[in-house]
């Protein structure tokens, strides 16, 4: 409803003509809720793909959920790090997520991509060469299966006999697992000679199909793609051949040890670093966009973030130079804000700031102001949601409220009804003066348009949405798991579940009946190693006491002392239950005294369910009325204290009569019931024989 009136309005004719031709605009005024609502717009009016760019990743997710909100598919499309050095492991979370958003690009699945500036900016793999190693499965269709696996070496997947995570592949007979970046669950095609004869999703974990598929696509697992290793070490010699006097030297070093590993076989985890020999025209995510609506958020912000990740990336490139693990020309992999300003003024390019601030670095061909106030997020009370509501509309606004779930949507529009507002559930509705719209979902935050007469509120987020919670079912109860390989370096201190504090060596790749897998290995006391599985990562957690990294004690493998250290973590020290009776006061402490005779003569010792009168010696001092109200608590779990003690002091004797003319020697109450009416030398505190 919101969006039919921002259309009839002359700021949002102006941003949509601007759209019309290259070169920079400029709209100020807008907070970050607005601009969300006016780009949904825009993207819904023009039919074009929003890419929107932003200081950072946490902006860039706030523009994403809220577009979701609003009915469009939008992803982030994150920064990742080079993998530039050589490492025992390395974690490709980030390279899957950016592969996933290129294949939904290239599907034409996604209306809205939302990117930090430095992703940006990193170069990735060119649009032609991910369309060509980009395949297409039906059920019927005919494809060699040698063929396939070759294509899937080619597009940079791995091979292993059980497929464990994104960019994996397994053969098994005539059945093939394909685990695509882009895929919320692996596939699995089942071959009857050369012809596919069926395919479908399973489980990872239990490795069980789950339901049939219609077609499924394979993108690349590898944003810089060299096919097979033979194909690599060729065409990296061919590369040195070129080079000339001391580039070829450094050329030479830098590629020595990787060259080796080509020849043995093994394909290099660093293999980003000859991303200029393997593409000499590079490309960024622009290249992947046809006639993007394209939208720097917050410019001011972006030129400040850029600075610094060119100082970091400088230094980091620097000592990466003079160690030998780069040379130049090598280094090549990041474009920089000039080209930003390059891209904004051949685009037709929207430049959004809250406040109107400085940007001379653009030549702009429009100045548009759009006067708008972010409004705060309702708490859930229907009282306090009343009294933003009735100024709106007596102002004559039209207001959308977005109300979370479809059954808290629902019954809130059948509250509003009862207090007689004009309210609809439908997304279609026709805007109107006062009419207040009810839609399920959740934006950052509300906007009112004033010079649309246009208000939008929204709810506060509370716990997870549906697919959130989904996944946060399926996680572990560890709190503090560890959730990417990035989280720890070798040399780290780490804490198993089952088997206490150790330390984190590295990845080792082991082969355990027939199956090659990554393991995490961690060392504990003497000699002993544990290899935990890459796939059971939420099983450690990182090590954190601050200042005590040199008093570290690695635990031993197969013993009980970290059993019995998580044993006393979860109870209380044993003094603390010894001295909770001494904390009892005198008028409710449990008297010792005779219990009454049983049928056979004999008796017990228990405590007497009377009150007695508060003796001096157990009376708290005038000044001790905090120390009462600490002991309060205390009081309460009197009688469960009782019930730990009565057994250090054995019963009485068969009659009373046998135990007073005993000769047994006193037995002194202990010091919790000093100022008992029972005196230590009465036959209830002899001892029994």
């Amino acid at each position: 409803m919101y969006e039919a009136l921002l259309k009839a309005t002359p700021e949002y004719q102006k941003v949509a003509a601007s759209f019309g031709s290259a070169g920079p605009a400029a709209l100020f005024g807008l907070p970050p809720a607005g601009r969300a609502l006016l780009y949904a717009a825009l993207q819904k009016d023009l039919g074009r793909v929003l890419c929107i760019v932003t200081p950072g990743e946490a902006e860039a997710t706030h523009f994403a959920d809220d577009l979701k909100a609003l009915g469009l598919t939008a992803a982030v499309f994150p920064p990742r790090d080079f993998m530039l050095r050589p490492v025992e492991g390395a974690g490709r979370e980030y390279e899957y997520r950016r592969l996933s958003v290129l294949g939904a690009l290239a599907g034409g699945r996604l209306q809205a991509v939302c990117v930090p500036a430095e992703a940006l900016l990193q170069y990735t793999v060119p649009r032609a060469e991910f369309i060509q190693n980009t395949l297409t499965l039906k059920p019927g269709m005919v494809y060699n299966r040698e063929a396939l696996v070759a294509r899937l070496f080619a597009a940079g997947y791995v091979r292993r006999s059980q497929v464990d995570g994104p960019g994996q592949f397994s053969v098994r007979g005539d059945i093939v697992d394909i685990y695509a970046p882009d895929m919320r669950q692996p596939a699995r095609v089942e071959y009857w000679d050369d012809e596919i004869d069926s395919m479908s999703s399973f489980d990872l974990l239990t490795q069980r199909r789950d339901g049939a598929l219609e077609k499924i696509y394979l993108s690349p697992a590898r944003e810089v793609l060299f096919g097979s290793t033979a194909e690599t070490a060729e065409a990296l010699r061919s590369a040195i051949k070129k080079a000339r006097g001391k580039h070829r030297t450094a050329l030479e070093k830098a590629t020595e040890a990787d060259l080796s590993q080509l020849d043995s076989g093994l394909m290099p985890e660093a293999m980003d670093k000859y991303y200029g020999i393997r593409y000499p025209a590079p490309a960024t995510l622009l290249d992947h966009l046809d006639a993007p609506l394209f939208i720097l958020d917050e410019v001011g912000g972006i030129r400040d973030a850029q600075k610094a990740t060119e100082f970091r990336r400088s230094e980091e490139l620097t000592g990466l130079l003079e160690e030998g693990v780069l040379c130049p020309g090598l280094d090549v992999l990041y474009q920089t804000m000039d080209d930003l300003v390059i891209a904004a003024q051949s685009s037709s390019t929207l430049l959004c700031e809250n406040f109107l601030r400085g940007m001379n670095e653009f030549k702009l061909k429009d100045l548009i102001n759009a006067e708008a106030f972010a409004a705060p997020n309702w708490n859930g009370d229907l009282a306090s949601l009343r009294e933003d509501l009735d100024p709106l509309i007596a102002q004559g606004y039209a207001v959308t409220l977005f109300a979370g779930t479809p059954k808290g949507a629902a019954a809130l529009t059948r509250d509003l009804a009862d207090k007689g507002y004009a309210v609809s559930m439908s997304r279609d509705v026709r805007p109107a003066k006062g009419i207040l719209q009810v839609l399920p979902g959740h934006l950052t935050a509300g906007c009112t348009f004033p010079f649309a007469h246009a208000a939008v509120l929204s709810s506060r987020r509370h716990g997870l949405d549906e697919e959130a919670a989904a996944e946060a079912k399926k996680r572990k109860k560890n709190k503090n798991a560890l959730s990417s390989l990035s989280d720890i370096k070798p040399g780290d201190y780490v804490v198993h579940q089952s088997h206490g504090i150790g330390m984190y060596a590295g990845i080792q790749r082991l082969e355990v009946q027939g199956a090659t897998k990554d393991y995490l290995k961690v060392q504990y006391s003497g000699s002993d190693v544990l290899y935990v599985p890459v796939t059971q990562l939420d099983l450690l957690s990182r090590y954190t006491a601050p200042g005590d990294e040199e008093k570290v004690k690695l635990a031993k493998l197969g013993g009980t002392e970290w059993q019995r250290t998580r044993a006393k973590v979860k109870k209380p020290p044993r003094r603390w239950r010894r001295s909770s009776l001494s904390c009892t006061p005198a008028a409710v402490r449990p008297q010792a005294t005779p219990s009454r005779r049983t049928a056979t003569g004999s008796g017990t010792l228990r405590p007497a369910l009377t009150t007695t009168k508060r003796t001096t010696s157990c009376t708290p001092p005038p000044r001790s009325s905090r120390t009462w109200k600490r002991v309060t608590p205390w009081i309460v779990c009197s009688a469960a204290m009782w019930a730990w003690a009565r057994p250090k002091w054995r019963c009485a004797p068969p009659s009373s009569a046998s135990w007073a003319a005993s000769n047994a020697p006193c037995w002194h109450p202990p010091p919790c019931w000093r100022g008992s009416t029972t005196t230590p030398c009465s036959p209830a505190w002899r001892p029994s024989r």
